[in-house]
């Protein structure tokens, strides 16, 4: 449950394995668009693959990939998390790079171009 408005209120359970958990915010398409909330299931069954975020302008690719395997990253903003320690960096924008597990990859395509109606 997340309610915002006159305070935040936030509650969650984890199962047996913990909460795999990714919460981001993105800025509305239009201006006074009223906010809004959406939760998208990925199914971690598939390995790897894109999430439908619903908006032509964000795109979010996530894999799990097993100890001593190796994926293919589609450029983006990468973020790798392992049990060690979480890092983020630009992936090239022609061709793919490389990850090595085990890990988890979080990799987003954002579009940049500031939307017309964006004040300075």
């Amino acid at each position: 449950m997340l309610r915002a408005g006159t305070g935040l209120v936030h509650d969650e359970v984890a199962g047996a394995d913990g909460a795999h958990v990714l919460q981001t915010y993105l800025r509305t398409r239009s201006p006074g668009q009223e906010p809004g909330h959406r939760t998208v299931r990925w199914a971690a069954g598939l390995g790897r693959g894109w999430v439908d975020l619903g908006r032509p302008d964000a795109r979010l690719w996530v894999a799990r990939v097993q100890a001593d395997d190796t994926v293919a990253v589609p450029p983006g903003l990468r973020v790798v998390a392992t049990r060690q320690r979480v890092w983020a960096g630009p992936l090239p924008t022609q061709g793919e790079g490389r990850v090595t597990g085990p890990a988890t990859v979080c990799v987003w395509q954002l579009d940049r171009a500031r939307p017309l109606w964006a004040v300075d």
